[in-house]
């Protein structure tokens, strides 16, 4: 959009209240602040949760900003899934931690993504580490099964297999039998 020219006739969609703040985000533009904003707005009855970016251009030898880009996304169907994700989070994770099971979900470069409280329990008590994500898997792998084993086994899982072994394991919390399951999570 040039300096001076229309540019409402590209909003018309808007409420008129919210071309008003879109045009003041403009005039700032062109006074070289960038905007990145995700808003709200009800276009024929319908919710749209859109992303705009507004970010100035100079053009000439001194640096003056003559053009802005606008770059208008609509995440729409990104809001609704990230609400949906937290609603099933929110219903899991009781379920998730009442277990005694031990639940870590790694990334393909073995980084925890997600844990229960056993998990965290299991790696404080063995290893004196308070669990969080991003930390690696294979920090956490017992002697007696060795990261080379891991590593093979997660292999397996990432080419659909269900993958279980048992190992005795010998630590600080005693000696105890440990039976692992590497389950793919395809999506």
């Amino acid at each position: 959009i040039m300096k001076d020219k229309k540019f409402s006739a590209l909003f018309t969609f808007l409420l008129p209240a919210e071309q008003k703040q879109l045009k003041k985000m403009f005039a700032v533009s062109f006074e070289g602040v960038e905007h990145d904003l995700t808003r709200r707005y009800l276009i024929n009855n319908k919710e749209y949760h859109l992303r705009i970016k507004i970010f100035p251009i100079s053009t000439d030898a001194y640096q003056r900003v003559n053009y802005i880009a606008v770059s208008v996304l609509d995440e729409t169907e990104t809001y609704k899934l990230k609400n949906e994700l937290e609603e099933l989070q929110t219903e899991i994770k009781p379920l998730f931690d009442s277990s005694f099971q031990r639940f870590y979900l790694c990334d393909l470069q073995y980084r925890i993504v997600a844990f229960n409280k056993s998990a965290a329990d299991l790696i404080l008590k063995e290893f004196n580490h308070i669990l969080k994500r991003g930390d690696s898997i294979l920090n956490f792998v017992a002697d007696e099964v060795g990261i080379d084993s891991v590593k093979e086994r997660f292999s397996e899982a990432l080419q659909d297999k269900r993958v279980s072994f048992k190992v005795n394991v010998h630590s600080n919390a005693g000696n105890y039998w440990k039976e692992t399951h590497f389950d793919p999570i395809l999506n």
